[in-house]
């Protein structure tokens, strides 16, 4: 997932623009989409936004001339604006419900035309069975490099925190957002995890 987020910057990252990471944890995604873009692209600003203070040591040392990092409750950020690429990365699932449709139209309305928000999120399956067979696969996956104490303290640690919703829920909510479906697509997933490429289309003259 990450390396496709990287790769997928190439397509729609324009002059003099920004390039936004909402709840950019380390910064450590944000770093390298403005290495793989520096070259082509040098008057482009990063700006990554987390609501947690323990990641600003990490920022540190991701800083760069044009990249940039603050806390700040990314609903609340006002800063929207000459976006060609913006990026949520697990994050629209800790938000309450009722803020994210809002959040995204502030995105697609600060998003130039010919650029993109990319997302990714974890979310519930069509139906119960489904729902136990792909989380018990995770878990199995989870297990070849955690313990099953560690496994169960995760879950414990964000099981309050987590509002999930369906993958059709979350076309639905790119749609009333702005983005046409013709113009998103899912490009990723691994069991109840996915990625979803959502393009505002270019202007065409008459």
């Amino acid at each position: 997932l990450r390396q496709d987020c990287i790769g997928f910057s190439q397509y729609f990252v324009q002059k003099d623009s920004t390039v936004l990471d909402i709840g950019c944890s380390s910064g450590e995604l944000l770093r390298s989409i403005r290495d793989h873009n520096q070259k082509r692209f040098a008057s482009v600003k990063y700006l990554g936004l987390d609501i947690e203070d323990q990641f600003k040591d990490q920022w540190y040392l991701k800083r760069a001339r044009n990249v940039s990092f603050k806390k700040q409750d990314v609903t609340k950020f006002t800063g929207y604006k000459n976006l060609s690429v913006v990026y949520s990365l697990f994050t629209l699932q800790f938000l309450p419900e009722a803020e994210r449709l809002p959040l995204v139209r502030k995105i697609y309305k600060g998003l130039r035309h010919g650029g993109a928000f990319i997302l990714s999120e974890k979310v519930n399956a069509k139906n119960g069975r489904f729902q136990d067979m792909l989380a018990f696969m995770y878990y199995d996956f989870k297990k070849q490099k955690f313990s099953e104490k560690e496994i169960l303290d995760k879950e414990k640690s964000i099981r309050d925190q987590m509002r999930l919703w369906t993958e059709f829920k979350l076309f639905e909510m790119l749609r009333a957002a702005g983005f046409v479906s013709s113009h998103t697509q899912l490009f990723w997933r691994n069991h109840l995890f996915l990625g979803i490429l959502a393009v505002k289309p270019a202007k065409y003259r008459d």
